[in-house]
């Protein structure tokens, strides 16, 4: 979500029954422990590459203390979308995060079954995520580009070493 509201949040939080939430937006450390001690959460909070004021490893030092883990996210200056772009970010400053993470980083941003295996292996995420990259042209997840994402993200996870 894009919400940033502690209140709306909680309240979006305990109407779907929730216990993990995606954060988006724009929220300080300090707000997000406001949130976290408000409600029992685990919080994933974006670092939108292109995006974010904070080098990678400012964001996690700040952010570490309040969140559960870091997810990527591509920002497509033409749109202003953070995220869901379908555009492929500067893989250095995703493993950069990782380098300085002590928390697990999930790799996303235009990731696809053609790039996903060599994503892992520069990146050396503790996750990876997918969205427009295995859609068909409907807009809805085409089974053989997810079977292929996991088979790619599988083998790139053995080559890191990772399984």
């Amino acid at each position: 979500t894009y919400e940033d509201d502690p209140d709306r949040l909680a309240d979006l939080c305990r109407f779907l029954n929730v216990t993990t939430v995606q954060l988006h937006s724009d929220i300080s450390p300090k707000i997000l422990a406001r949130i976290k001690d408000r409600l029992s959460l685990r919080i994933f909070k974006s670092y939108v590459v292109g995006r974010e004021s904070l080098k990678p490893q400012d964001f996690a030092r700040e952010y570490s203390l309040v969140c559960d883990a870091f997810i990527t996210a591509t920002y497509d200056p033409a749109s202003g979308a953070s995220g869901a772009t379908g555009k492929v970010h500067d893989w250095s400053v995703s493993a950069e995060l990782v380098r300085h993470s002590r928390l697990p980083v999930i790799l996303a941003g235009g990731l696809t079954p053609a790039n996903v295996r060599q994503a892992v292996k520069a990146v050396r995420p503790a996750a990876v995520d997918a969205h427009t990259g295995v859609e068909a042209p409907d807009g809805l997840k085409d089974p053989e580009l997810v079977r292929a994402f996991v088979r790619e993200a599988r083998a790139g996870f053995a080559e890191s070493g990772f399984c």
